[in-house]
């Protein structure tokens, strides 16, 4: 086979190699008792690349997230601490939470965590839902009456902070918004910018509390809260993204 032959055999090789589909999204759910409608989660194989090519086809890198410090915890009472870790090599990008309605007093009482895969393509971060955290069901076993709602940061972005508004005993969460961060790509290095507060969800007439973030450069990689017959209290378990060897 002359040079020229091997030349052109090589590139119908990766031609035929590359022109793979992305498969329809399987996730599926019904809300906080029976999994998501707006949190629906896919494995990282059912989803391609921008380009249509799949990240197992060895054109994806996977991202870590190395722990550092955790933020504060906001509010404080009597309910059971409960710490939901992310698996590993994923990070939180969206919420959902429940609320006692009118004529309750607009307490959370419900709470899940949406953690995603990072991956760096050739030219971008891509960021896949994979998991939810409890798998079903919610933390909390108050009287949710309200709207299950999902707190989801943009496109391209991952939870770093939060700001929450507590009733007149600074403890039970009556409303909270997220604060997320973009995530880019430098090379073989993950970007992240500064956080960007999202609209709130709840109560917010009363009781704001500071916002709260990870480290400048870290995100998300889990929630720490107190759940029981209401959410009163929350905090975030952060870490560094760092591209896997």
């Amino acid at each position: 086979m002359s040079r020229v032959q091997r030349g052109a055999w090589w590139i119908l090789a990766v031609v035929a190699g590359c022109s793979g589909t992305v498969p329809p999204d399987a996730g599926t759910g019904a809300g906080m008792d029976g999994g998501m409608d707006a949190m629906d989660v896919v494995a990282p194989a059912d989803v391609g690349m921008t380009d249509g090519r799949a990240p197992e086809a060895g054109l994806s890198i996977s991202v870590e997230f190395v722990p550092t410090a955790d933020t504060v915890v906001v509010g404080g009472g009597t309910e059971v601490a409960t710490t939901d870790d992310c698996p590993p090599a994923e990070a939180v990008a969206a919420v959902e939470v429940q609320a006692d309605a009118p004529p309750g007093n607009h307490t959370l009482v419900r709470f899940a965590t949406r953690c995603d895969a990072v991956l760096l393509d050739w030219t971008s971060v891509q960021i896949l839902p994979v998991d939810r955290v409890p798998a079903t069901g919610a933390r909390g076993t108050g009287p949710a009456t309200g709207a299950v709602t999902t707190l989801e940061c943009p496109t391209g972005s991952l939870v770093a902070g939060f700001q929450v508004w507590t009733g007149t005993d600074g403890r039970t969460l009556r409303a909270l918004a997220l604060r997320c961060v973009a995530l880019s790509r430098a090379g073989r290095s993950v970007v992240v910018a500064d956080p960007v507060q999202q609209p709130a969800v709840g109560d917010t007439a009363v009781g704001m509390q500071p916002a709260v973030d990870c480290g400048a450069g870290t995100v998300a990689r889990g929630v720490v809260l107190r759940a029981g017959t209401t959410i009163d209290a929350l905090g975030l378990r952060c870490g560094r993204p760092q591209v896997s060897p």
